[in-house]
């Protein structure tokens, strides 16, 4: 079962969430559809959390159980040194920005804390803080703890079609009762810890990586069948699902209501036989693929620091900014995959191997 045509999708994720955080006043449109999808491109944090939910089963399902010490080890040593490391370079990166008023500069220990334990996420007032995106590795690290007991006691002792329904009405319970909050009087607003609290708590994001988890099981129980040309069928999923945003554009997108969309495209993807699949397995392509973790992770104290030297330099064209630190961002990415992120992964694996 080769599935590699996945790995780039991370890549293309990832950019899309780059352009988001950095790029999104580039490239203005008087179309309201096109404002509308560019206002999210960070749907791409739960097309990985589906993605997620999906590679775990291709990984473990055929496995009669999954060895929790085994396995969290394994998870830990993919996250932590990437994260422990773009977390120091972020507060470098930001006593660099206040060096001016470094007199004033403080880290708060609370947030700091929070953050080396990957649990800054389940507090709305320091979800964002230091390395912004980590707040979404906070979240994986919470279904990476979940994952083993789902699997072990419900996927692996259930039918697919109980399982199903048990996650279709998961997935419908959360969606009813995030946007029933989202779009009553109650909601404080885009400001307040109300959009913190429902944006990036975990367990907000379970019904999206259980999705994932459906749909590998599908994958994997019909796979030859399945196996065949999707080429216009995924190109086709691409229109549909910018569709699906404009129209629920004032419910809450960000929480998987686009789950089983994001589900289904993955699905074609890994079932794909067509010209998709052929280029999406292109050496070049499935390393960005590998890199997109540190692509992800790295965007934000690399474009800070970029923006510090612009403004020091009064280099004022955002154009060519975003031109210039994007491939020093690929380029970085590289590095830190080559020297951090898979050599301490076999380090650590090692030592308790």
């Amino acid at each position: 079962m080769n599935t590699g045509q996945l790995t780039f999708t991370r890549f293309i994720a990832a950019s899309f969430i780059v352009f988001y955080h950095f790029a999104s006043n580039l490239f203005p449109s008087n179309s309201e559809f096109v404002q509308v999808i560019r206002e999210n491109f960070s749907l791409g944090v739960s097309y990985f959390y589906a993605l997620s939910g999906f590679v775990m089963v291709l990984a473990y399902g055929n496995q009669n159980r999954v060895e929790p010490k085994r396995y969290f080890i394994n998870r830990l040593a993919r996250l932590y040194p990437l994260h422990l490391f773009t977390l120091g370079l972020t507060i470098i990166v930001s006593i660099f920005v206040a060096i001016n008023y470094l007199g004033d500069y403080k880290i708060d220990p609370i947030s700091l804390i929070l953050n080396l334990t990957l649990i800054q996420a389940w507090f709305p007032a320091y979800s964002l803080t230091f390395n912004v995106p980590s707040w979404s590795i906070s979240v994986e690290l919470f279904f990476y703890l979940v994952f083993p007991f789902i699997f072990n006691q419900v996927y692996k002792k259930l039918k697919l079609s109980t399982f199903a329904v048990i996650v279709v009405l998961f997935w419908i319970i959360c969606q009813v009762a995030m946007n029933l909050f989202y779009t009553s009087t109650s909601y404080g607003g885009e400001n307040s810890l109300d959009r913190y609290f429902l944006h990036y708590n975990p367990f907000f994001h379970l019904n999206t990586f259980l999705v994932g988890l459906l749909f590998a099981g599908i994958f994997k129980r019909y796979e030859y069948k399945l196996s065949k040309n999707f080429d216009f069928l995924i190109i086709l999923m691409i229109p549909t699902i910018a569709i699906m945003i404009y129209l629920f554009r004032d419910y809450l997108l960000h929480n998987g209501l686009l789950a089983f969309n994001f589900g289904a495209l993955i699905l074609l993807i890994a079932a794909n036989k067509g010209r998709i699949t052929t280029l999406f397995n292109h050496r070049i392509l499935i390393h960005l693929g590998n890199i997109s973790f540190a692509m992800y992770l790295l965007q934000n104290p690399i474009f800070i620091f970029s923006r510090k030297i612009s403004s020091v330099l009064n280099v004022q064209n955002e154009y060519l900014l975003f031109i210039i630190t994007f491939p020093i961002l690929l380029i970085a990415s590289h590095i830190t995959y080559r020297l951090i992120e898979i050599p301490w992964q076999k380090k650590i694996r090692g030592m308790y191997a």
